[in-house]
């Protein structure tokens, strides 16, 4: 993964040079231990959240999202210029108890419903855009 990261944002800065604005989205978090249950109802801190997410199924290695986050930022941002910025989805996502509400129906832990935590992402994005200046 690593190695994908480096390859690709060397290729971006190839492509868009040191110019462009480029901001990439960090990957946000599966839901913990059920699909259709909130992972905690009231406020958590996010070394709690964080233990709650990572004791969701195995075989989706949720627990290891930041340390993917990571290897991405650190390939990311090591070869950024002032307009590359990263989006963290992640740690606001995470501590929100409303994040995978799919319900019986609907039992998806990783995708998400609209109105919800995406909206507040295209908040995190008009607000990176309009400190850059863009309208």
């Amino acid at each position: 993964m690593e190695t994908a990261s480096k390859e690709i944002t060397a290729s971006m800065k190839r492509l868009h040079g040191d110019d462009a604005l480029l901001i990439v989205r960090n990957t946000p978090p599966g839901h913990g231990v059920t699909c259709t249950e909130r992972t905690f109802d009231g406020p958590v801190d996010v070394d709690t959240a964080i233990d709650l997410v990572a004791s969701g199924p195995h075989q989706y290695q949720w627990g290891r999202f930041p340390e993917y986050n990571a290897i991405l930022e650190e390939a990311f941002l090591g070869n950024a210029t002032d307009g590359w910025k990263e989006l963290d989805a992640y740690t606001p996502t995470l501590l929100r108890p409303d994040f995978h509400l799919g319900g019986d129906e609907n039992p998806d832990c990783l995708h998400y419903c609209i109105p919800g935590p995406i909206d507040h992402w295209v908040r995190l994005l008009y607000s990176m855009l309009l400190a850059k200046g863009h309208q």
